[in-house]
């Protein structure tokens, strides 16, 4: 879906992966992050990798600034921005990377069967499709941040005139992968360890100058601006149907797919499975062949690592390779000052910490401090945030950990559920601890 859609049905998927992204599972992180921006640091540091959290707090940081300032100009913008990212830029980028004559590594030609080779789209002011796209992200966008909006096309339009667009130069091409030779421009481990110090610190550089801006800012900010909007295809006012009819038609005029109308868009947006049938059954095919394995021997040298590919037909099964370790990242950090601490001393990815006991949040809270010495500052289970170290009521402090979890969450625990896997973030003193998941056993 994502390079290579050949029929309306992937448009319409992608719109709606695209909707989450844009206006739910941002403003959820923005959320947390207005709530407690130090916390919110450590649990992206935790959840992405270098290059991804830049370009995370680049998306927090601005959509928090157009919140404060109210500025719809700015959604409207936000809007236009997004429209050349997909419908011209990476589109830009993908014709670099594999031309219209260009081979794959078999040497046969990339573009070929159900790929379709794809062309640009700037904006035109004239298309219903371009201003349709622009305005709905924008009042989708202005309505979740508390945003008075404007409804009128030619004011729209006015703004988006006065948006200064500058030409798109497509991303340099690593020539390895033009070559599938991946190989051929790899980094040493010195290299390796200069990237990343130098993204570390362009990370916390980032850090800096964004608490620069709320430091600096008069009044504490109401997290009640926050409305998030779930996708709704039976409620026309909010026009999210509207958003990925634009988005759908623009992105099949991109590939030369034949264009639907708003009706099909609403029927199949409001029953699409997130993944694509056949690959969902290839995965639990071969899920189940490892459990068949798991049942004759716990030895794990028998279970296998899959990669796979239906769109051209590559399976590639392969032995498990030994986990490595978690670094406590301390040697990124210059000078002899630590700032990681390691609980256990020795763990991998795979690994996790028992709780065999049913505890209230304050409970689990003391517990972490007597075991581990750990001041526990958040605890989230399944990436809901059920408790925040300063902004979590009073009475929450008393629950069990699987009631809160039930109030919070919109799916129950089910009657024979035993356990849930907590991530615990702390400190342990000055140190940030770096822990496993924690299995905490509620039933026996």
């Amino acid at each position: 879906m994502a390079d290579h859609p050949f029929n309306i049905i992937h448009c319409i998927e992608w719109a709606k992966d695209n909707f989450n992204g844009y206006f739910v599972n941002i403003l959820k992180e923005i959320e947390m992050f207005l709530k407690d921006r130090e916390n919110y640091y450590n649990f992206m540091r935790k959840e992405n990798v270098l290059s991804e959290q830049i370009e995370k707090l680049e998306k927090i940081f601005e959509y928090s600034k157009i919140a404060i300032e109210k500025n719809f100009e700015k959604c409207v913008e936000m809007g236009l921005k997004q429209y050349n990212i997909n419908f011209n830029n990476k589109i830009l980028d993908l014709i670099e990377l594999h031309g219209k004559d260009s081979f794959n590594k078999e040497g046969n030609k990339y573009w070929t069967g159900d790929k379709r080779f794809p062309h640009p789209i700037s904006f035109n002011k004239d298309d219903k499709y371009s201003l349709l796209f622009v305005k709905k992200y924008a009042q989708i966008l202005a309505r979740s941040l508390s945003i008075p909006i404007i409804d009128d096309d030619e004011e729209i339009l006015k703004i988006i005139s006065n948006i200064k667009i500058e030409k798109y130069i497509p991303k340099p091409i690593d020539n390895s992968k033009k070559s599938f030779d991946y190989n051929k421009n790899k980094l040493t481990k010195e290299q390796k360890k200069l990237k990343i110090k130098l993204a570390t610190e362009k990370v916390d550089n980032f850090i800096k100058e964004i608490n620069q801006y709320f430091d600096s800012l008069e009044k504490n900010i109401n997290l009640d601006i926050i409305k998030i909007e779930e996708f709704d295809k039976d409620d026309d006012v909010k026009g999210h149907v509207e958003f990925l009819y634009a988005f759908t038609n623009l992105r099949a005029e991109n590939y030369n797919i034949e264009k639907c109308d708003i009706s099909k868009v609403k029927m199949i947006s409001g029953n699409i499975i997130p993944a694509i049938a056949s690959t969902t059954a290839a995965i639990v095919g071969i899920v189940a062949l490892q459990l068949y394995v798991l049942k004759s021997t716990e030895d794990i040298n028998y279970l296998r690592n899959c990669f796979f590919d239906l769109a051209i037909n590559i399976i590639c099964i392969e032995n498990l390779i030994k986990v490595k370790n978690i670094e406590d990242g301390n040697e990124q950090i210059e000078g002899n000052k630590k700032k990681y601490k390691l609980i256990p001393e020795k763990f991998s990815i795979l690994d996790y910490l028992i709780i065999n006991d049913s505890f209230s949040i304050r409970q689990l809270i003391d517990y972490m401090k007597k075991e581990y010495n750990v001041e526990v500052t958040s605890i989230i289970s399944s990436k809901l945030l059920l408790y925040l170290k300063g902004n979590s009521k009073e009475d929450i402090l008393g629950k069990k950990i699987e009631e809160v979890y039930n109030i919070l969450s919109n799916i129950k625990l089910f009657e024979n559920k035993k356990y849930l896997m907590l991530e615990i973030s702390g400190y342990v003193d000055e140190y940030i601890a770096k822990m496993p998941l924690f299995k905490y056993n509620f039933k026996k």
